[in-house]
């Protein structure tokens, strides 16, 4: 269903009106309206894949037609701007994906899913993220900034994300309008091994400082691998990024 159905109302009653109530559904991808009838939500036992696309629904309608997929593994939400605050309870036990983009509403992503693995979200840094208990948990992060925004992603995932989720192993950052904000001393990524920074459009950002990533090479004492991906001629050669990565960081 596309955006001009963004007035309908889904029927989430049909989803257990079979089986005695209890779907067989496993796979549930919705776009371009609302919920409607989630109090007559069954047990949506099978339930494992969930996609809402530009869907008209709170944070809280949300949560309650969550609370019916205890075997959720895999929650993906875009363009759902009615949404201010996200919060997945400890009961989601088997969520492993949560992928939340370019839902300009949102203030807050809390996540307490106890198995969550990779956490991906897509728009303004502004948002408060907390992984309560996920944080120690979560081995892969993607963050990326806003397409016609300013956002200061580089800064604020390097600032910010080894207090929100220290574990991690593997981390993309992607930037389309990269702000020039000063690096501040970092704090480290302890186990992080694989790190890829896409700068899409770097013309749009002539004051950032690309030798700054060197700050971030030195917050990853145990890197492994270093991708710098480019969609447009950055503002220093290549190699010469290559030349100041640290010493210890030789073997990318």
């Amino acid at each position: 269903m596309g955006d001009e159905g963004l007035g309908y109302n889904f029927p989430c009653s049909l989803l257990s009106s079979s089986n005695r109530g209890r779907s067989t559904i496993t796979s549930l991808s919705i776009a371009g309206c609302g919920l409607h009838s989630l109090d007559r939500v069954g047990c949506l036992i099978s339930l494992c894949v969930v996609h809402l696309h530009r869907m008209r629904v709170t944070g809280e309608q949300l949560i309650c037609f969550l609370s019916t997929c205890p075997s959720l593994q895999d929650l993906q939400l875009s363009y759902c701007n009615d949404m201010v605050c996200l919060k997945i309870p400890h009961s989601l036990s088997r969520l492993k994906l949560l992928l939340v983009r370019n839902c300009n509403s949102l203030q807050t992503i809390g996540c307490d899913a106890p198995q969550l693995k990779s956490f991906g979200y897509d728009g303004l840094p502004t948002t408060q993220i907390c992984l309560g208990d996920s944080s120690p948990l979560v081995r892969e992060m993607r963050m990326s900034g806003m397409d016609d925004e300013p956002t200061g992603m580089l800064c604020y995932a390097t600032t910010k994300l080894p207090s929100v989720a220290p574990n991690i192993s593997s981390l993309v950052l992607s930037s389309c309008f990269e702000i020039a904000t000063p690096m501040k001393k970092l704090n480290k990524f302890r186990r992080l091994k694989y790190l890829e920074i896409q700068l899409h459009t770097p013309r749009r950002c002539p004051d950032f400082d690309f030798y700054s990533l060197v700050s971030i090479l030195n917050a990853c004492p145990v890197l492994a691998t270093f991708i710098l991906r480019r969609c447009a001629m950055l503002m220093m050669p290549f190699r010469e990024i290559l030349m100041v990565i640290p010493h210890h960081e030789k073997r990318i």
